[in-house]
């Protein structure tokens, strides 16, 4: 305990009394800046706006920037727009969005590339060729991938395993020599020798 100062527990700091009094409590405050409403949380802030001025906040910005309540920014519905789509001009990019999530939006980049990585699919031929951060949106989505761009086996013991595929016709043959024997003699790669 520092003498002299105060802890906040919400800014987890030390402050001047008569500093925190004037300059940080304000910041906390969910106060209307159209009537001076005060509200007892950002949400019911958000609602107040909504309802009573047909202003917006940013739901993504509310719960992920780093900012006090009294920092957040109200939108019309045509700045808010702009906002979600490329930013406030101050260096924000706007919010992307899933193309296979109905539009879901994310608070950045990071947040998309997580969700993408968690809840969609990449080809591992393509990564592996250098093809980078093209998604899929399911395993279905992937394997018509798999079927039209690679060489996919077709056995149905390594269609339920899922991602047998192959970047070459070759390497497909020589899974299923291995594999799937009858399958790769129905189903033979033509060998064609030079005379000499």
């Amino acid at each position: 305990h520092l003498p002299g100062y105060i802890y906040n527990h919400r800014a987890r700091m030390f402050f001047p009394p008569n500093h925190y009094k004037s300059h940080i409590e304000p910041l906390w405050q969910c106060r209307c800046t159209i009537c001076n409403a005060l509200k007892r949380d950002v949400k019911a802030l958000k609602n107040h706006y909504s309802g009573e001025h047909n202003i917006l906040m940013c739901g993504l910005c509310i719960e992920h920037k780093q900012s006090f309540p009294a920092e957040q920014k109200c939108y019309t519905q045509a700045e808010y727009e702009v906002h979600l789509l490329e930013g406030d001009g101050d260096g924000s990019e706007g919010h992307p969005s899933c193309e296979f999530c109905n539009k879901k939006r994310f608070y950045d980049r990071t947040g998309l590339f997580m969700h993408l990585t968690k809840d969609h699919y990449t080809c591992f031929i393509c990564d592996k060729d250098g093809v980078k951060y093209r998604y899929y949106k399911d395993y279905n989505a992937l394997d018509k991938h798999f079927r039209r761009d690679h060489f996919a086996c077709r056995d149905r013991y390594c269609l339920e395993q899922k991602f047998v595929a192959f970047s070459s016709e070759l390497e497909l043959h020589s899974h299923n020599m291995a594999f799937h024997p009858s399958l790769a003699v129905s189903r033979s790669v033509p060998v064609h020798f030079k005379s000499t």
